[in-house]
């Protein structure tokens, strides 16, 4: 990775073919990040 913090062309295509992968064999990869707060004010 370069200082911006991206991926590069070929790291992105393998991370596609193997979401195809996974789709060819009926798997699925999710994330869902997720951040709760909650506050009062006083």
């Amino acid at each position: 990775m370069d200082k911006t913090q991206t991926i590069s062309d070929a790291q992105a295509e393998a991370w596609l073919a193997e979401q195809r992968e996974r789709g060819r064999r009926g798997r699925l990869f999710l994330a869902l990040p997720l951040f709760v707060t909650a506050a009062t004010r006083r």
